[in-house]
């Protein structure tokens, strides 16, 4: 069954099946309506395609806005798909999930 909470990385070695096949850092602004409903339809997104091993972050731009510079983030919200590599960037509320896990390649 597809989940959208946090996978914990296994501390033992030859656990490699329980590492999250998705990894998926969503950059937002706070507790505002817009990133309520970035992080809402993100979950959504990785349930309707199948990744049912997926590890997202929710970062919020005003307590880090020093891994924001790091990362160039220019807009909110943001998600970045880290792994697998190549790294991928959507930015907005991801109200087009087909678009949006196209583009992140959820649905490859």
């Amino acid at each position: 069954m597809p989940t959208s909470r946090a996978v914990a990385k296994p501390k033992a070695r030859g656990a490699k099946e329980l590492l999250p096949r998705w990894e998926l850092t969503l950059y937002v602004t706070g507790g505002t309506a817009r990133a309520a409903v970035a992080i809402a339809n993100l979950r959504k997104i990785c349930e309707e395609h199948g990744t049912v091993r997926h590890w997202i972050r929710v970062v919020d731009v005003l307590k880090a806005p020093d891994r924001c510079r790091k990362d160039q983030i220019i807009a909110v919200p943001t998600v970045v798909r880290r792994w697998p590599q190549p790294e991928r960037r959507v930015i907005g509320t991801l109200t087009d999930s087909a678009t949006a896990a196209a583009t992140l390649g959820l649905s490859e």
